[in-house]
């Protein structure tokens, strides 16, 4: 038996030569080999080219599926990648529900604002410091 990883990039090579139909099949193959060896990384991986194949095809309450639990595994363990599926999350949403898809791209902004600064700061905590140091440097008005 193939390795999951040998598995997910068979899918991604087919989803690239517009193959969904096999595509699918290897990239299935690969989220149910990788959860059965409970190999995070590489589920992730696969649930993510899955989604995206279901994506392309216009399957998106599928995409939206394997989005979902691959979001879940990366904001256990895999924060960094977390930020792209929200990303893709918000995509699936964007025609559809109007709530999930501003949900999911606050999400994504958060994750992109406090990737940039380290992880120190979530937009929320940005805005907040920023509308502070503004306050503390207004200029005095003029006497008259």
């Amino acid at each position: 038996m193939l390795p999951a990883y040998n598995y997910t990039e068979l899918g991604k090579l087919y989803k690239q030569l517009n193959n969904m139909e096999l595509a699918e099949k290897y990239l299935t193959s690969a989220v149910k080999l990788s959860k059965k060896v409970n190999n995070g990384l590489k589920q992730l991986e696969a649930q993510v080219a899955l989604g995206e194949c279901f994506f392309q095809q216009n399957k998106i309450t599928e995409a939206i599926q394997q989005f979902d639990e691959a979001g879940k595994i990366a904001e256990r363990h895999f924060t960094k990648k977390e930020k792209d599926i929200m990303l893709k999350l918000a995509q699936c949403y964007e025609k559809r529900d109007t709530v999930k898809y501003n949900k999911y791209l606050s999400r994504f902004y958060e994750l992109s604002i406090k990737s940039q600064n380290g992880g120190e700061l979530t937009m929320h905590q940005s805005y907040s410091n920023n509308t502070h140091a503004e306050r503390e440097f207004q200029p005095e008005p003029p006497d008259d």
